[in-house]
């Protein structure tokens, strides 16, 4: 939902030539989604900081009302006699924030409480502008962004804290226009990264298939289009199942053998026959396979094929 929002709100700026969408969020809304992200397990330094003014999704948005409190607004309405209407189904989350929880805060610990932390939020935001500029972006620096993937070296970084890959994770999901992957899941990829003495991929996010490539120290967001027979793209591994059973590449690797060629076509693959070399399957042409192109050569330099823009766009 959050996405069709800022997408109807792009929309209409284009379409009017606004110069931004104001938002009614106010105070205690701050303070809602700053208790509610942390409650949801999310790293304070990532909690999203409701300001004044900001580009969300490439949209500007302005809250000129997160200065004053839902109680100070609502008096200010009745004062002018400014017509409103109360949201009294907000969901049944924010019923029991708005209802139970900040009251009881209020009342236990007084009236600056809200503000207290919104402000503690507002210090980690500056704080995670720190950490961005000198170490998250200096390590992104060396991130290798595809159309179909992402390369992620960890090197040194293998042993930074979760918190760290947290938000690299985070970014990489961000750029290649995929959710975020679960919690369970980034535990998964961290412990697998740390503890872990073999290439190995993982299934630990919706579009990518992530391997860890320990050989040369870094992970490997593939594409699931590009793997042949992934069982959640029925149609793509049903249009290529003629081509790649196990008789018809059977067939292929047997007649590249016995006419000791280096390429064969198999329906829309190239399949090369060579001798094993250092580096495995995991590093030999997978840049150009993440840039869209369909062939790929290991062996020797090949014409090169980039598919048709229609099959996924760019960002």
């Amino acid at each position: 939902s959050r996405l069709a929002r800022y997408a109807a709100y792009r929309e209409v700026v284009a379409e009017s030539g606004a110069e931004g969408v104001l938002i009614g969020h106010h105070r205690d809304d701050a303070v809602e989604n700053v208790l509610d992200n942390l409650c949801m397990g999310r790293n304070l330094h990532s909690v999203p900081v409701l300001e004044p003014v900001s580009i969300t999704e490439g949209v500007p948005i302005w809250r000129p009302l997160t200065s004053w409190g839902k109680a100070e607004i609502r008096a200010f309405a009745r004062r002018q006699h400014v017509p409103h209407l109360r949201d009294i189904y907000p969901g049944k989350t924010r019923v029991v924030w708005r209802q139970q929880i900040l009251p009881t805060l209020q009342e236990a610990f007084g009236e600056q409480t809200l503000d207290n932390i919104r402000k503690v939020a507002v210090d980690a935001a500056a704080w995670k502008g720190m950490l961005d500029r000198f170490i998250i972006d200096p390590f992104w620096e060396n991130v290798r962004l595809f159309h179909f993937g992402a390369i992620v070296p960890f090197g040194q970084q293998r042993s930074y804290p979760r918190a760290f890959w947290e938000e690299v994770l985070l970014r990489v999901c961000h750029e290649l226009h995929s959710p975020m992957m679960t919690k369970s899941s980034v535990n998964r990829l961290f412990s697998t990264m740390v503890r872990g003495r073999r290439t190995i991929a993982l299934h630990v996010q919706k579009d990518f298939r992530v391997v860890v490539d320990y050989e040369n120290q870094r992970l490997l967001f593939v594409d699931y289009r590009l793997l042949v027979g992934h069982g959640d793209k029925a149609e793509f591994a049903s249009r290529l199942s003629s081509h790649w059973s196990s008789a018809a590449l059977t067939h292929t690797l047997a007649d590249a053998l016995a006419t000791t060629s280096t390429a064969l076509a198999c329906g829309p693959w190239r399949v090369e026959v060579g001798p094993r070399r250092a580096g495995g399957p995991h590093r030999r042409g997978m840049e150009g396979v993440m840039r869209g192109q369909w062939e790929v050569p290991l062996l020797r330099e090949s014409p090169q094929r980039t598919p048709p823009a229609e099959e996924k766009e760019e960002g």
